[in-house]
């Protein structure tokens, strides 16, 4: 299923496999915000995994720029 994302051009995923039946992925995107970077991201995959379920968000969806902005 992660070569799927790449053969779509979805190539900014980073992909790990720790539980069965789970696909841990990493993105790095630009985007206007956090929020708009994840909803982005779960489309993309989405559209390229259909049966694709996000189960959760880890903490690291804020960059350097969103933190300096706080």
């Amino acid at each position: 299923m992660v070569e799927c994302l790449g053969e779509a051009g979805r190539t900014d995923a980073i992909a790990g496999h720790g539980r069965a039946g789970h696909i841990g992925l990493q993105l790095v995107r630009e985007a206007a915000s956090a929020e708009v970077a994840v909803l982005s991201a779960i489309a993309d995959v989405k559209a390229t995994i259909p049966d694709a379920r996000l189960v959760e968000a880890g903490p690291d969806c804020v960059g350097v720029t969103d933190a300096a902005a706080s």
